[in-house]
């Protein structure tokens, strides 16, 4: 609310950069049993030094603080929920990589699938930049 120009900078940028990511992920071609594994560790790093985790946090501080009330409470509850949230998240995204898995090792499926997530990537990154 303070920074309204910075909103729309963010909210530009990071539709522009989702549409980017779906066109890659529609061009890129890769090989079936050419790609690691990540294991725990490294999804946890993984996760840790992705940047749309700042751009999420900022946004969900900016939008659900109420700086009229006491700071200390909103910020444990939002960083508890955050974390709770990003918790079950991986743990379901690990589950269901583990059942698809070892389902979609030939090349034209996985073509299917990257072509499928990237009319979604860019659908989104479309709603961001115009809602």
């Amino acid at each position: 609310a303070t920074w309204p120009i910075l909103l729309l900078l963010m909210q530009l940028g990071g539709g522009a950069f989702i549409i980017w990511q779906g066109i890659a992920m529609w061009r890129r071609k890769r090989e079936a049993d050419n790609e690691e594994s990540f294991g725990l560790r490294e999804g946890f790093i993984l996760q840790a030094l992705n940047p749309k985790v700042i751009i999420v946090l900022i946004t969900m501080f900016s939008a659900f603080l109420q700086l009229e009330k006491s700071l200390l409470p909103q910020v444990l509850m939002l960083s508890a929920g955050a974390l709770i949230l990003n918790i079950m998240n991986v743990i379901l995204y690990a589950i269901a990589g583990v059942a698809l898995g070892s389902r979609l090792k030939s090349p034209e499926l996985m073509r299917k699938q990257d072509q499928a997530f990237s009319v979604l990537l860019v659908l989104v990154g479309v709603w961001i930049v115009f809602r």
